[in-house]
């Protein structure tokens, strides 16, 4: 039979993942934020601005 891991060595295992995914949300983020033309620029937008509101 096959032991359990701990509670602790797993938490420690991913957050090692954790890091590597705040970072690609962060970067992600950004990009999307920094290549979206504002309304200034005269550039059309390929994908219309609208807020979802989901309850």
């Amino acid at each position: 039979m096959k032991e359990k891991l701990p509670f602790s060595k797993l938490v420690a295992y991913s957050l090692g993942q954790f890091g590597w995914s705040i970072l690609s949300g962060i970067i992600g983020t950004y990009l999307i934020f920094y290549y979206i033309p504002t309304e200034k620029s005269g550039i059309s937008t390929l994908i219309p601005q609208v807020t979802f509101l989901v309850f």
